[in-house]
């Protein structure tokens, strides 16, 4: 993805949101979800549903046409890149003004901690926004199944201005360029995403950009987490022990 300034003399990238589980490549170290502290290095970042775009303003100034959405992120655990040891990520950028950067990442909690949103500066997501981009981001999924498809160009960008608009709720506008579907997908995604739901129910983590000095001068990129297996109720599981119970007494009788 990428952001042509036009009202600004730094180059801004767009980059993108996690939203699937990893999907292993022949010799991936491991097949599961990111914990915080992970690092990973990230080697590349492909548009499978090619480019839609739009243009992006916001409060501070930024003006450029955002082209773009879902992405496809090559990572490796660890600090270097290991081209035996790769795996992919789906993923949508946070920040829209800062620069795409390939290199090492840190899993961290989804928080606004400084290293990176620079359109927010340092404003605290509220739980309500984490889990809206978590909804996003694990939603997107069932949109966009074929992840190849360039039908879906609009369908993943639409995805990706939610997630900003989502994040920046008063600081981000958007000009769609005569893109009719667009605007729509869009507008129907944005009256879709819930307002009464918990992080926890579609959790959700960051990559940031890791330096020698623990700066952030990387695009940092909000990810989706697998999802833990519901825990019965009590009543539940009390109602399925006596069912096997049950279950054990008939079977004896009859033998």
């Amino acid at each position: 993805m990428r952001i042509f300034a036009s009202l600004v003399s730094r180059a801004a990238a767009a980059a993108v949101i996690l939203t699937a589980g990893l999907v292993a490549l022949p010799g991936a170290v491991r097949a599961a979800p990111l914990s915080v502290g992970d690092t990973v290095y990230l080697s590349a970042a492909t548009l499978p549903n090619g480019s839609a775009g739009a243009w992006v303003s916001s409060n501070r100034g930024y003006l450029g046409f955002a082209g773009g959405g879902y992405t496809r992120l090559t990572l490796n655990f660890g600090t270097v890149f290991n081209p035996e040891q790769t795996f992919f990520l789906d993923a949508y950028c946070i920040d829209p003004p800062i620069a795409v950067r390939f290199g090492a990442y840190t899993v961290a909690p989804l928080d606004n901690n400084g290293r990176g949103w620079e359109l927010a500066q340092y404003q605290p997501l509220s739980d309500l926004q984490k889990a809206q981009l978590g909804w996003l981001a694990h939603t997107s999924l069932a949109a966009m199944p074929d992840p190849a498809d360039p039908a879906r160009a609009n369908t993943s960008m639409a995805y990706q201005m939610a997630v900003w608009k989502t994040l920046y709720p008063s600081a981000t506008y958007f000009y769609f360029d005569s893109n009719v579907d667009l605007e729509s997908q869009y507008n129907a995604l944005i009256s879709a995403v819930p307002t009464s739901i918990l992080p926890e129910e579609f959790p959700a983590l960051q990559l940031i950009w890791r330096d020698e000095d623990g700066r952030n001068f990387g695009q940092p990129w909000l990810i989706a987490v697998a999802r833990a297996a519901p825990v019965p109720e009590p009543a539940s599981a009390t109602l399925l022990a006596l069912g096997l119970l049950g279950f054990l007494s008939l079977a004896r009788q009859r033998a």
